[in-house]
C-alpha cells in the first residue's frame, strides 16, 4: 500500500509539472495578443485613418484651392515615421507581418511620390487645371486603392495572428483543465488508499457515525449521533452531534420567527398603506413627494396633501421617533387628527395646539412637523413648523432663498401649553417653490463623520438656482436626492423625505396630476421603520 501511495505521488507531481507549464504558456500566449497584436490592430487601424486624413486633404485643396486644407495631410506625413516604427516594434516577432508592412509603407509612398507631390508642385504654383488633370487620370484612386488593398492585408494578418494565439491559448488552457483534473483524481486516490490504510480498526464505529449523520443529512434530526469507538471517531460523532442539536434549535427558533412574522406582515401593509399621502385635485399647484426608508417598506417618516374647503390645500410633512407599532400607531393617529383639524377649517398652528391636545399622553414617543395651509388662488402660505429642520421657499423671480425657521417645540403632551405654535404666513408667487423636508435628509454623513447640515443643502440650492432657473418640484427633489447620495458613504441611518409645491406660473400647463410620488422602495411613502423615524 506504502509503495502505491508513493507511485500515485510521484504521477501528481508530474501531472502538476504539466499543469504549470500549459499555464505558463497560456500566460506568455496571453500576454503576447494583449501586449504586442492588439495594440498592433490599433496602430494599423490609425494608420489607415491618417493615410484617409492624407487623401482627403489634398482632394480638399484642390477643389477649394485652399492650402489650409493640406493641413491634415502635412500633420500626417509628419506623424508617419513615429507610427512605422511603432507597428515595426509591435510586430517583431511576426517576419510576416514586418514583411506586409513594409509593403504598406512601399505602396504608399507610391501614392505621394506619384500622385500626392506632384498635384501639391502643381497646385503650389498656381496651376490647378494641370493638378486636376492628376486626379481625373484616375491614377491616384488606382494607388491609393492599392495603399488600403495593402493595409487591409496587414490588418487581416494581425487577426489571423490573434486567432492563432487564442487557439493556442484555448488548448494551453484545455491541457491545464485536463492536468488539474487528474491531478484531483489523483490526490483522491493517494487520500482514499492512505483512509483505507489506517483505518481498517475504525470502521466499525466510523460507519455508526456515519449512518446516523446520513440520517440528519436526509432530514431526520431526531436522530441522534452516536459518540462510540476510539476516541477520534468519538470526538467526531460528539461534535456532529452537537451541531445537530444547534440545527435543531435554530429551526425552531426560525419557525417562531416565521410565524411572527406571518401574523404581523398583514398589520404592517395595513398601516404603511393607511399612512400613504391623499392626492390633491388643485390644478394650481405642483406637488412631487419622496421618501427612502432607512430599511424595510414601513418608514417613520411621512407626508401629506390635502384638498381644504374653498379651494385651498393642506401641506403636512412628519417625522416620529421611536421603533417598532407602537410609533406606528401613534403617526397614523397624528396624520389623522391634524387632516381632520385641518378639514374642518382650524388653522396650522390651531390644528396643532389641538391635536396635542388630543393625543393624550404619548410616553416617550414624540414627532415633530411641518403643518401648512395655501391658497392656490392667492398664494398665501400660513404654517407651524413643530420642531422640525427648517423649510426653505425658493423664490423664481429674485432667485433667493427663503429660510423658514421652526416656530414652536414638538409634538408631545410634556410641552403642550396655550399659544406655544405660532403661525406664519407668506406668499408664493407664480413660479416659487416651497420645500420642506425630515432631519434624516440632512444627517448624511460623509466617511470622516462631517454632516451634510441644513447649511450644505441650501448652499447646493443656492447655487443651483443661480446659474439656472428655479427646477420643478420633481427636478428639485432628484437634485436633493443625488446631492445626500453622494454626500454620504455609508447607508442610511434614517428615513430620508421631502415635500416640494411650487406654484403654477400664469398661463403655464398644470401638471397632469397635482400630487407626484416618486420613491424607490418607499411606494408606501409612510410609516414607522424598525430602527425609528429620523426624531428618535
Amino acid at each position: 500500500m506504502e509503495t502505491l501511495a508513493g507511485v500515485v505521488l510521484l504521477v501528481v507531481v508530474a501531472v502538476l509539472g504539466i499543469a504549470i507549464s500549459a499555464a505558463t504558456d497560456a500566460r506568455h500566449a496571453t500576454d503576447r495578443r494583449g501586449n504586442r497584436l492588439g495594440p498592433a490592430n490599433t496602430a494599423t487601424v490609425e494608420l489607415l485613418a491618417a493615410y484617409t486624413d492624407e487623401e482627403t486633404g489634398v482632394r480638399g485643396y484642390l477643389v477649394t484651392q485652399d492650402p489650409s486644407y493640406l493641413s491634415p495631410y502635412r500633420k500626417a506625413q509628419a506623424q508617419l515615421p513615429d507610427r512605422y516604427g511603432r507597428l515595426q516594434s509591435l510586430l517583431a516577432d511576426e517576419p510576416a507581418l514586418v514583411e506586409q508592412l513594409r509593403r504598406v509603407v512601399t505602396d504608399h509612398d507610391a501614392w505621394v511620390r506619384n500622385v500626392a507631390q506632384p498635384e501639391i508642385a502643381a497646385a503650389d504654383r498656381g496651376d490647378f487645371k494641370a493638378a486636376a488633370d492628376i486626379e481625373r487620370s484616375g491614377q491616384g484612386r488606382v494607388r491609393f486603392d492599392i495603399v488600403q488593398q495593402s493595409s487591409g492585408t496587414l490588418q487581416a494578418g494581425i487577426a489571423a495572428s490573434r486567432d492563432a494565439e487564442s487557439r493556442r491559448i484555448l488548448r494551453a488552457q484545455n491541457v491545464l483543465l485536463a492536468t488539474l483534473v487528474a491531478a484531483v483524481v489523483l490526490v483522491l486516490a493517494l487520500i482514499v488508499a492512505a483512509v483505507l490504510a489506517v483505518s481498517r480498526g475504525l470502521i466499525r464505529p466510523f460507519d455508526r457515525v456515519r449512518l446516523a449523520v446520513d440520517a440528519v443529512a436526509g432530514g431526520d434530526l431526531r436522530t441522534a449521533v452516536p459518540s462510540t469507538g476510539p476516541r477520534e471517531v468519538a470526538e467526531l460523532g460528539s461534535s456532529v452531534e452537537a451541531m445537530r442539536a444547534r440545527l435543531v434549535a435554530s429551526l425552531e427558533e426560525s419557525r417562531r420567527a416565521v410565524e411572527a412574522l406571518t401574523q404581523q406582515g398583514p398589520a404592517v401593509i395595513a398601516l404603511r398603506d393607511a399612512l400613504a399621502p391623499a392626492v390633491t385635485q388643485s390644478s394650481q399647484l405642483v406637488i412631487a413627494g419622496r421618501l427612502d426608508p432607512a430599511e424595510g417598506v414601513l418608514a417613520g417618516d411621512w407626508y401629506d396633501a390635502l384638498d381644504l374647503p374653498n379651494g385651498r390645500v393642506g401641506l403636512i410633512i412628519g417625522d416620529v421617533s421611536g421603533h417598532g407599532p407602537g410609533p406606528g400607531v401613534f403617526a397614523l393617529r397624528l396624520k389623522h387628527l391634524l387632516a381632520a383639524a385641518l378639514t374642518t377649517g382650524m388653522s396650522p398652528a390651531m390644528s396643532v395646539e389641538w391635536v396635542v391636545g388630543q393625543l393624550g399622553d404619548t410616553g416617550e414617543i414624540f414627532a415633530s412637523a411641518v403643518v401648512a395651509v395655501l391658497d392656490p388662488n392667492t398664494g398665501l402660505l400660513e404654517y407651524v413648523n413643530a420642531g422640525h429642520p427648517e423649510a426653505v421657499v425658493i423664490r423664481a423671480h429674485s432667485r433667493q432663498l427663503l429660510e423658514l425657521p421652526s416656530s414652536g417645540p414638538i409634538l408631545t403632551r410634556i410641552v403642550f401649553s396655550h399659544g406655544a405654535w405660532a403661525a406664519r404666513e407668506l406668499t408664493l408667487q407664480p413660479g416659487d417653490l416651497f420645500l420642506a423636508y425630515t432631519d434624516g435628509l440632512v444627517e448624511a454623513r460623509r466617511g470622516d463623520g462631517q454632516e451634510l447640515g441644513t447649511s450644505g443643502l441650501f448652499e447646493h440650492l443656492g447655487g443651483l438656482i443661480g446659474s439656472t432657473l428655479p427646477p420643478s418640484p420633481d427636478a428639485l427633489l432628484d437634485e436633493v436626492f443625488t446631492l445626500v447620495e453622494r454626500y454620504s458613504t455609508a447607508p442610511a441611518a434614517d428615513d430620508r423625505t421631502a415635500l416640494a409645491v411650487a406654484r403654477t406660473p400664469v398661463n403655464s400647463e398644470p401638471a397632469p396630476q397635482a400630487t407626484q410620488q416618486r420613491t424607490g422602495v418607499a411606494e408606501s411613502h409612510a410609516g414607522t421603520s424598525s430602527s425609528g423615524g429620523g426624531t428618535g
